[in-house]
């Protein structure tokens, strides 16, 4: 890693070599530049002390690489998306896998760009790819579901809280989507499965996720062989599972399990 000198002399060599000028590479003009609104995070205790800061906040985090080809493309979208008026509210993080590695293994990063959400320092959705209206749609669907105070489905972190949840639970239906950043289906039925926690004839059920690669104990503990693999609880026992990536499977067990 290098030190905060270290780089300093190094982009003066590079700037001295390329025959640019030494201020216009380190030291812009503040009449012609902009500042943006993206913070970039050195080290897990920052991340987490952001997001903690942040409250109920919507936090969005581009976790990106300068190696990387994709993230180069997205990168000045999300520029963009952090500088608009209607964006104010939202605090936008960027991390550099390399130079803060033990921000992108606690939140289980496996490719370059992921965007992740958090609300009072919980995960609320995560998707991969440079895809400029996903991020935009994505964007506004999650501040939309904030302000109207619409309950997303929470990640749990390990076996033991997801255990107290299945114990608070009681008798009411508990559904659980285990699924992976890398798994192209879960992406897929990752926001089909949010509507449904939100349909108000599933109002009694208690939906969550588990994200395999941060809860592997979790995981672990179940026996979680493939993604998206879908559980169903009741009084801590489970009474139902589910395989892979058809809305219309998780339904029909949905129904047929929640007057049980």
């Amino acid at each position: 890693m290098l030190s905060n000198l270290t780089r300093w002399w190094y982009k003066s060599e590079q700037a001295a070599v390329n025959g640019a000028f030494l201020t216009d590479n380190l030291f812009p003009n503040p009449e012609t530049s902009t500042v943006t609104m993206v913070r970039e995070v050195g080290s897990l205790d920052e991340f987490k002390a952001i997001l903690k800061e942040a409250g109920d906040k919507l936090v969005v985090v581009d976790f990106t690489a300068t190696w990387c080809g994709p993230c180069k493309q997205i990168g000045p979208e999300f520029v963009k998306e952090s500088e608009k008026p209607e964006n104010k509210d939202v605090i936008f993080l960027k991390v550099d896998v390399d130079e803060a590695e033990d921000v992108s293994s606690a939140c289980g990063i496996s490719c370059m760009p992921t965007f992740q959400f958090y609300k009072n320092g919980e995960k609320v959705f995560e998707f991969s790819g440079a895809n400029p209206k996903q991020l935009v749609q994505q964007l506004e669907q999650t501040k939309e579901k904030i302000h109207q105070k619409v309950t997303m489905v929470p990640y749990v972190k390990n076996l033991a809280e997801f255990q107290a949840k299945l114990k608070e639970a009681g008798d009411r239906l508990v559904v659980v989507d285990f699924t992976a950043s890398w798994c192209g289906p879960c992406k897929m039925i990752g926001p089909k499965f949010e509507q449904l926690s939100e349909k108000s004839e599933y109002k009694d059920v208690i939906f969550l996720k588990v994200d395999v690669d941060n809860a592997e104990d979790v995981s672990a503990h179940y026996q979680i062989r493939a993604m998206p693999t879908f559980l169903f609880f009741r009084n801590g026992q489970k009474v139902g599972e589910v395989v892979g990536a058809k809305e219309e499977n998780i339904v029909e067990k949905l129904n047929a399990l929640k007057n049980n």
